[in-house]
């Protein structure tokens, strides 16, 4: 499971439509290779006239006109606030086993469009976030049910920060791993 750090809380949102695109850059064939995050953005700036947000570990390269801001490596400090801030995320790759920024978003109270093929297992459809398979078109459509419908998204983002309790919380993760370290020294004598 995930564990998120309390530097992920929620604050005080933006006035205007803000999208944080998560992992700009598609890096390695797991991520987003295609640029469909950075698309779907391009359109909800260019039709909704949204402020774009983008971060990724790596260089801007891809789409450069489209982000108002970007953050390359980005520190957890900065990190939290966009996510408070934020409207919603966008978060599109092809696997991740467990992604920490569309729960580190929920923590913050924001909820996420994913486009995914398998993996995130902390997001669940129509709960806490919105998700698709991996495809262009079928990302947008999300994103613009964020934008049209804002009661729909905060209760998302009410389900999100019940579910961050519940099961997102360090402590309960550590205590977790404390119980199999200390069985394992007591099973060793």
């Amino acid at each position: 499971g995930n564990g998120v750090s309390e530097a992920f809380r929620p604050g005080e949102k933006a006035p205007a439509l803000t999208v944080v695109v998560s992992d700009w850059e598609g890096y390695n064939r797991a991520k987003d290779v295609n640029a469909i995050g950075p698309a779907a953005a391009r359109h909800l700036k260019q039709k909704y006239k949204a402020r774009i947000v983008g971060w990724s570990s790596q260089p801007l390269r891809t789409m450069p006109e489209v982000p108002d801001d970007y953050y390359h490596r980005i520190d957890t400090a900065t990190l939290a606030n966009i996510f408070q801030r934020a409207t919603f995320t966008i978060k599109a790759s092809m696997y991740d086993a467990r992604s920490t920024a569309p729960v580190e978003a929920m923590a913050c109270g924001t909820t996420t469009a994913r486009a995914i093929h398998l993996g995130d297992d902390d997001l669940y459809h129509g709960y806490n976030c919105l998700r698709c398979g991996y495809d262009l078109d079928a990302l947008v459509d999300i994103a613009e049910k964020l934008v049209m419908f804002p009661e729909y998204r905060a209760r998302l983002e009410a389900n999100g920060l019940e579910y961050r309790r519940q099961w997102l919380d360090w402590g309960f993760w550590m205590d977790k791993a404390e119980d199999v370290i200390t069985e394992k020294i007591l099973a060793s004598g």
